[in-house]
């Protein structure tokens, strides 16, 4: 309804799961829709199907896809997205994985994601590959297919290849064919993209994007010294100007300093359909699209991110980024993801608040952690309260919803750390 979309192409069931029903159950809310294709009709919809082309124009500027923001932090935004630049930014992020032309890529990402719509589809199809899709995630199903199909390049996040490390296939599936695998969307530890660097003998690149920025920002590339790839999301991409600039007053920070990152270029949204507030606070007065992220930049050029800025902690007038702390906890030990919040106090402001997945078959001591902590970071930025969960709330795309993790955690003005 929000996109007053006006036909809807649809399977008739998803895991069980009634598509049709649902449709059914919620069209009579949707003024705009007028045809509804089910995939099990489109042989015989192909064959009755009049000859000859659409006589419609269409420009490379045009909006040619509406992608919804993840969610993680709120609610999602309809972002408008040109020919002109999910075309070029796919292309471009094709030719950087220095990977041959017809060879077999596997595609895990969603296709709501822009890593699934654009740089997976759009880039495959710029190197004439062939796209290998699953119809959903399963950690057993990409081993078997990265094995049977010769698969050179699959994109995936921490999560997922969380569940493919730890699935009992793992090392039994020669994986000798991958050369690259693409990485990022959410915090990522340095000690993580080691481990999957060794884990699968291939290339990690890491990706830094964003739906509103049309694909991807910055990107490390094959050949990066292990402490880049590790510590950075690269450089930004070819015609993308990108600065740091002051959280509160918007000037451009010196190299190293913490600030927004911003970025300028010819494949970002132009705005939000159906938006306006949401678009005029998108960008800045120079044209520069508000990411939200929170970085550095290097005087190599390369960029580091520290966190988001709705993330941002802010404990007794300190700023505190939950990716330093996460960081750090990615290198203790039987850790396999993490999600630091801060959550409301009536003395401090906010307090920083942790929740920890462990590794299959692990226990960690809480006490134990915290001393770890305190030998690599400031003792004001350990937290104070502790969780430790089975999984997290995620997005549809996998990514941690950190805006629902408060609730985990109560809210007592002092105390010592809980497990």
């Amino acid at each position: 309804r929000q996109s007053q979309a006006v036909g809807l192409i649809a399977d008739t069931e998803y895991r069980g799961f009634s598509l049709v029903g649902a449709i059914d159950g919620i069209r009579s809310s949707l003024p705009h829709l007028r045809t509804i294709l089910l995939t099990s009709e489109w042989e015989d919809q192909i064959a009755s199907a009049p000859e000859g082309s659409i006589d419609v124009e269409v420009t490379p500027d045009d909006t040619a896809l509406i992608l919804y923001t993840s969610g993680t932090t709120g609610q999602p935004k309809a972002v408008q997205l040109h020919h002109r630049g999910i075309v070029n930014n796919a292309l471009l992020g094709s030719e950087l994985y220095l990977l041959d032309d017809g060879l077999p890529w596997l595609g895990v990402m969603p296709f709501f994601h822009i890593g699934g719509s654009v740089s997976t589809i759009l880039g495959c199809i710029s190197r004439l590959s062939t796209h290998v899709i699953l119809r959903a995630f399963e950690a057993g199903e990409v081993l078997r297919l990265i094995e049977q199909e010769r698969i050179v390049w699959f994109p995936c996040v921490p999560t997922m290849a969380i569940a493919i490390m730890e699935h009992p296939d793992f090392d039994k599936t020669d994986l000798s064919s991958l050369e690259v695998i693409q990485t990022g969307a959410t915090t990522i530890s340095p000690e993580f993209v080691r481990r999957l660097g060794g884990r699968f003998n291939a290339d990690v690149q890491i990706m830094f994007g964003q739906t509103e920025a049309g694909g991807v920002m910055c990107k490390s590339l094959r050949g990066d010294p292990v402490e880049v790839i590790a510590g950075t999301v690269g450089k930004p991409y070819p015609y993308t100007e990108l600065k740091i600039s002051d959280v509160a007053t918007g000037a451009t920070l010196g190299l190293g300093e913490i600030g927004e990152i911003r970025i300028r270029s010819p494949y970002m949204t132009r705005g939000y359909f159906d938006n306006p507030a949401a678009t005029a606070d998108a960008f800045d007065d120079e044209g520069f699209l508000r990411t939200g992220d929170l970085g550095t930049l290097d005087d190599l050029g390369y960029v580091r991110v520290t966190g988001r800025l709705k993330e941002m902690i802010i404990r007794g007038g300190e700023n505190i980024y939950p990716r330093e702390i996460e960081d750090r906890l990615g290198d203790y030990p039987g850790i396999a993801e993490c999600a630091v919040v801060g959550v409301p106090h009536e003395r401090w402001g906010e307090e920083v608040a942790v929740a920890i997945r462990c590794d299959p078959g692990v226990t960690v001591d809480v006490e134990e952690i915290r001393a770890f902590l305190l030998d690599r970071i400031a003792r004001h930025k350990v937290p104070k309260l502790w969780q430790i969960v089975n999984d997290f709330p995620r997005t549809a795309s996998g990514k941690i919803q950190k805006f629902e993790l408060a609730s985990l955690f109560a809210l007592p003005d002092e105390g010592p750390a809980r497990g």
